[in-house]
């Protein structure tokens, strides 16, 4: 009996995520995708049309079940715990590629719009995300800084920290790097 389609795909979704986060959008070749999935560069096509479609049917899934998880912990937590929360999870603990999002817009020249477009709307949606956090944190005497502000700060830090994770020699600074920026704005 054949596997369900909707199994299928999200398996090459999973693979197709892989590689472009490895190698990025204009790096990765379809004879790279055929590889990683294991479909024909036929069926790659017949299914997603394109290599920009499929990058961002990968983008998509990524938002929908990686960054979700961020979203749903920094709603359901408060204040400085949600942000101290936050950067526990973002912290590696081996060599990564990085986060697909952040790539994507390392890449903006080089990625279509609407592959760019979900990478900007996770971004201001993180950025949006932790102002109310930070703004919880004020209201709860925790935090006297600029939330807009400090939230910009935060989404530098933690795009620095995605590219830096690619660095095997990096990983062990990473944390502590988070957690000297929240003592020092007192959180």
């Amino acid at each position: 009996m054949a596997r369900p389609i909707e199994y299928e795909i999200d398996q090459v979704l999973d693979s197709a995520m892989t590689i472009f986060c490895e190698k990025g959008f204009e790096a990765t070749s379809i004879r790279d995708l055929v590889k990683a999935t294991g479909l024909t560069s036929r069926s790659l096509y017949n299914v997603f049309d394109s290599k920009e479609g499929l990058f961002k049917a990968s983008i998509e899934k990524f938002r929908a079940e990686k960054a979700s998880g961020l979203y749903e912990m920094l709603e359901e937590q408060r204040g400085k715990e949600a942000l101290k929360s936050l950067f526990a999870m973002l912290t590696p603990t081996e060599r990564g590629n990085g986060c697909l999002m952040v790539n994507t817009l390392n890449e903006c020249n080089n990625v279509n719009d609407s592959c760019l477009e979900v990478a900007q709307n996770h971004i201001r949606k993180m950025e949006r995300l932790l102002t109310t956090k930070l703004t919880e944190a004020k209201e709860d005497n925790d935090f006297s800084g600029d939330c807009e502000l400090t939230a910009k700060l935060f989404i530098l830090v933690m795009q620095g920290g995605s590219v830096y994770s690619r660095d095997e020699s990096n990983i062990p600074y990473i944390g502590p790097v988070y957690t000297e920026l929240l003592n020092t704005l007192g959180l």
